[in-house]
């Protein structure tokens, strides 16, 4: 939130970024007692990827955050698009919605 707040500020935006995608990443491998974090932390990796611009490799985690964490973790991902919302998030709902279809239980 706090790089979408300072978006104008590329090198700002970005260092932010960059030290969320750190803390994240951390956060997935760390020992959890309870799985579903697990999921919200994946889906955070896969967001500071996309509003990065790496947009590729957002997918994969995104896909699997998705799968783990079910129609609750989709609506978190989609919440977080409307908190300070800059133009990129349109495409990362349109990449939540897509990757939702594939992986939503029949």
């Amino acid at each position: 939130l706090q790089a979408k707040r300072t978006w104008l500020d590329t090198k700002q935006r970005n260092v932010l970024l960059d030290e969320a995608l750190i803390l994240f990443r951390q956060a997935e491998v760390a020992p959890i007692r309870v799985p579903a974090k697990k999921t919200v932390y994946t889906g955070n990796v896969a967001y500071c990827l996309w509003l990065l611009g790496r947009t590729a490799d957002a997918t994969s985690p995104l896909r699997e955050a998705l799968r783990l964490g079910g129609e609750e973790l989709r609506d978190a991902e989609l919440a977080d698009t409307k908190l300070h919302t800059v133009a990129e998030d349109a495409g990362f709902v349109v990449l939540v919605n897509t990757l939702w279809d594939e992986v939503k239980p029949k």
